[in-house]
């Protein structure tokens, strides 16, 4: 899946400078950015915000990286960089911005803020899929094949995504007929609805699946599954939804490893199984100096990422979180629409 846990905030630095070296035209036609005209527009969003001088009043100090926790070597590089290529240079075209283009999960931010979105989601039951459709929802554009061995069930058997798909399909529709946050009669409160055989089954074996396609398929099959659970929501809500799972997760800055196991007593096809997750995500200040200077500088800034895009939206363009990106800025999975 999206598990690049190895990599760092060195790749990140190493993306900047393979990249923002070219000065490029974008793909779509831009008009000049007035800086006064930026700062107001954020302001206007009720962002807090230190008003950028001019650029003829901007010292070098004023347009370099803040120390943080930069390798020295790395962020001279990145200083120079935008000294040679931005609005210092006497190269420098407003109307032919140099730019650069980052990924996000686990480059900008640490860990996986789409995976983190997905735990957020089950633990509090935000679907707005039918009771009879989270078998379809589940399955689509999965192969039938066995999954890796590594995600045999305790007994050793192999396991498939319609045998597991089977599985969740009957806890969610429990859970739609008893919980009343699925809109379909329920009455049961979120935590009382935590602690049944159900609910523990439903978001065990969704989670297991997602690391159980993503480990076993191609990036083809398994990047597109997991938006595939915000069937039923308008791009709004999926937004409102990211929003809420970003600052729940920042909140808790508690680094730890969860393990999810299905319940033994609990009938099923696809028998016990067992997934982990790490707790937390976060948007170093390193991150967000650099935007922020790239910016200032008169670079571009791009993200693509293979997370949903209203999922990464909400973070970058919400003044909130300060990365400031452009609207328009950013590409990622998107959803067909009728």
């Amino acid at each position: 899946m999206k598990r690049f846990l190895e990599r760092s905030i060195l790749t990140l630095i190493i993306l900047s400078l393979a990249i923002g070296m070219v000065a490029c035209t974008t793909d779509k036609a831009r008009e000049s950015t007035d800086l006064t005209s930026t700062v107001e527009a954020t302001q206007s969003a009720d962002a807090v915000v230190t008003e950028l001088p001019e650029i003829s009043e901007q010292t070098d100090t004023e347009l370099d990286l803040e120390e943080n926790n930069w390798v020295p070597e790395t962020r001279d590089a990145l200083n120079r960089l935008m000294a040679d290529y931005g609005i210092r240079s006497t190269d420098y075209n407003e109307m032919n911005k140099p730019y650069v283009v980052f990924d996000f999960d686990n480059t900008t931010s640490f860990f996986d803020v789409e995976e983190a979105l997905l735990i957020y989601q089950l633990e509090n039951l935000r679907f707005k899929i039918g009771p009879d459709q989270m078998y379809h929802v589940l399955t689509t554009e999965v192969p039938s094949e066995d999954f890796d061995e590594d995600y045999n069930n305790a007994a050793g058997e192999t396991l498939n995504v319609e045998i597991v798909a089977r599985d969740c399909q009957t806890a969610y529709t429990w859970l739609c007929e008893n919980y009343e946050g699925l809109g379909h009669g329920g009455e049961m409160k979120l935590e009382e609805i935590k602690q049944t055989n159900q609910f523990t089954e439903f978001i065990t074996k969704v989670r297991y699946l997602y690391y159980a396609i993503g480990d076993t398929f191609d990036a083809a099959v398994s990047y597109p599954w997991v938006t595939y659970l915000f069937t039923g929501m308008t791009s709004e809500e999926v937004r409102e939804l990211a929003t809420e799972s970003h600052d729940y997760w920042f909140a808790i800055n508690k680094w730890e490893k969860i393990i999810w196991t299905s319940p033994e007593e609990y009938e099923s096809e696809a028998g016990v199984v067992s997934v982990s997750y790490k707790t937390s995500i976060a948007i170093p200040p390193e991150s967000v100096d650099l935007y922020n200077k790239l910016m200032t500088n008169g670079f571009d800034v791009y993200i693509c990422s293979a997370s949903f895009i209203d999922v990464i939206e909400a973070l970058a363009y919400n003044p909130k979180y300060s990365l400031n990106v452009e609207e328009g800025n950013v590409y990622a999975m998107r959803l067909k629409t009728n």
